[in-house]
């Protein structure tokens, strides 16, 4: 993404430059693509913030639709191994769905999916706490956060919802989410995503899946250490064991020896 944004933006920049010399942009834009953009060239101008922010808006809902994919299957996997299932679980279903067989199966995997849904679909300001918790009810350390790097997240995930819901226009719920973070906000106006705030709130969401991440692959890093070390000791043990028994075996011989 970070390419396409940056292939984007030069082609954009070269757009506006090569405009100054023509009247029209098919005048100097190689088909096919000129016919998809005959328009004058003062037009070009005029859509080329509009478009730049459009990029940005888009960059930032595919982020946040990954984000949450990778929540989604990290969540599953370990509510599907670890989760010791102590809380009750509300699950929705209609009688055709029901297997023929295997039903603890079936009705083990609709609590997964209820479970980890409940958790992506809260809202944003409390979906990293209901996280945290998931993780350490499953017996992993909690993942490592920041309270601003947990405001951006949930404020990524806000601008997302505006530009999916609304086209980008703030309303009240956005307004009221965002004012702390970024007071210009007005409603009924265009949420302003320049680049400054679009690297920064990529970076927040970066290092949150990271933080989720290093949480579980840690514990899976200790245990191995702590394998590795428990056998190097057995080995040992049993080495030592080997010696005493083969000096002990040594001194019997020699005793019938003489």
């Amino acid at each position: 993404m970070n390419s396409f944004y940056w292939m984007y933006r030069s082609a954009s920049a070269l757009l506006l430059q090569q405009s100054e010399n023509f009247t029209r942009a098919t005048d100097f834009i190689p088909q096919p693509e000129a016919s998809h953009l005959d328009i004058s060239c003062s037009e070009i101008e005029a859509i080329s913030t509009q478009a730049d922010r459009v990029a940005r808006y888009g960059i930032l809902v595919q982020v946040i639709t990954y984000y949450e994919v990778y929540l989604t299957g990290v969540l599953s996997d370990v509510v599907s191994t670890r989760w010791p299932g102590n809380r009750q679980v509300t699950i929705k279903f209609r009688p055709s769905d029901l297997p023929n067989g295997e039903l603890s199966s079936y009705l083990k995997a609709a609590s997964v999916a209820s479970e980890v849904t409940s958790v992506i679909d809260e809202s944003y300001s409390k979906r990293l706490a209901r996280i945290s918790n998931l993780l350490t009810s499953c017996g992993f350390p909690e993942p490592q956060q920041t309270a601003d790097r947990k405001m951006l997240v949930a404020a990524a995930c806000e601008i997302r919802n505006c530009v999916v819901h609304n086209g980008g226009k703030v309303d009240q719920r956005t307004s009221d989410a965002l004012q702390s973070i970024f007071p210009t906000v007005a409603i009924g106006a265009q949420f302003e995503l320049d680049e400054a705030r679009l690297w920064k709130l990529l970076a927040a969401v970066r290092d949150d899946a990271r933080a989720i991440d290093f949480a579980i692959r840690k514990q899976a890093s200790d245990k191995r250490v702590s394998r590795s070390a428990k056998k190097k000791r057995a080995s040992a043990r049993r080495k030592a064991e080997n010696f005493v028994q083969m000096r002990a075996r040594r001194g019997t011989t020699s005793t019938d020896a003489v």
